[in-house]
């Protein structure tokens, strides 16, 4: 049984600390330390998320760190249930401070991923004892968003369930060499800064505005969609993302991928965060996001409705709003439909 338990970094993740916990231990296989920390000893080591812990474990931990805090603060459960509805992602945080198993089927996890646990170098040999952190193992943030280096491969291999063969810290192998450093301007590192704020901001467990709906609002009164603000020009927007994002190594929106999230319906945190970064959003206001009391249509029709009442007719309002005709006819009718 496990009695003594190191300090967790800032940022650093639970499979990080357990790793540096086996090289601590009195333990000299993988198998017999994770039988003395899981419920099973087969289980896989799960690098993104956490392991179902066996009872004496857990206590142990919760006792230290608080499960709670470990879930939050040393897992990315927190960043893949970033855009679910407040019931769902409370749902999610429940589970995983359970410890349940098998949480990313509940996640907006993608099926692709880095290939191996990732590091910066120059973060990592500050550091003291090396640490593998959160921000490192986002798909298409490739970069150290502070030294403006690609990230490294650690010798963790990653296999297609997302699972690694366990070591302890000292038998894995790190490149301490200089990296090549790119522009603090070029857009991965952009991208990588980005996502990293959001990594490491406070999730909201409050938030309950659907984030398609908060997006839309974002491209209201902009080119992107028409004078009432009801149909949206996806080729347009998608070819200046595709413009902005030119030189990043992972990008993947396609007209369809970007039509869903803006329905909700597709839950990719990666693309999710490249259209806020792309819309100029805040990490904050991300997190916090407030919709406009009125849309641009309820706005737009007011408007009509208001230049009617003062005389104006048909074709000047048309004019005034560059709007179409019949498209004004109706919304004094009563009777467009969004």
């Amino acid at each position: 049984m496990i009695r003594y338990l190191p300090q967790i970094y800032e940022e650093e993740l639970l499979f990080s600390f357990l790793s540096r916990l086996y090289a601590h231990s009195p333990y000299t296989t993988s198998s017999t330390f994770k039988k003395s920390i899981l419920r099973r000893e087969t289980e896989a080591v799960d690098y993104t998320f956490y392991n179902c812990f066996n009872e004496e474990t857990a206590e142990l931990l919760d006792e230290k760190f608080g499960i709670e805090n470990l879930i939050k603060k040393h897992t990315l459960v927190p960043f893949y249930s970033a855009f679910y509805s407040r019931e769902a992602k409370n749902e999610i945080l429940k589970k995983a401070i359970r410890l349940e198993p098998n949480i990313s089927k509940s996640l907006a996890y993608p099926t692709e991923h880095c290939g191996y646990v990732r590091y910066c170098p120059i973060c990592i040999k500050g550091s003291g004892e090396p640490y593998f952190t959160r921000e490192a193992q986002i798909m298409g943030a490739d970069f150290c968003p502070r030294h403006f280096c690609q990230y490294r491969n650690a010798n963790l291999k990653v296999d297609k369930e997302k699972y690694i063969s366990f070591k302890s810290l000292d038998q894995i192998d790190f490149d301490f060499s200089i990296p090549k450093m790119i522009s603090e301007s070029d857009i991965n590192i952009k991208v990588s800064a980005y996502v990293s704020g959001f990594v490491r901001a406070e999730q909201n467990y409050n938030r309950d505005i659907p984030i398609g709906s908060f997006l839309t609002s974002k491209i209201e009164n902009t080119k992107y969609v028409s004078s009432r603000g009801v149909q949206r020009n996806l080729d347009l927007l998608l070819s200046d993302m595709g413009s902005f994002y030119e030189g990043l190594e992972y990008y993947k929106i396609n007209k369809s991928r970007l039509a869903n999230i803006l329905r909700n319906r597709y839950m990719n945190v990666f693309d999710i965060l490249l259209i806020a970064l792309f819309l100029g959003i805040k990490t904050d206001e991300l997190l916090h996001p407030i919709l406009p009391e009125k849309s641009q249509s309820e706005l737009f029709d007011e408007k009509v409705n208001e230049l009617y009442r003062g005389g104006m007719n048909i074709s000047r309002i048309a004019r005034e709003t560059n709007a179409n005709k019949e498209v004004i006819r109706q919304i004094l009718l009563g009777a467009y439909v969004k």
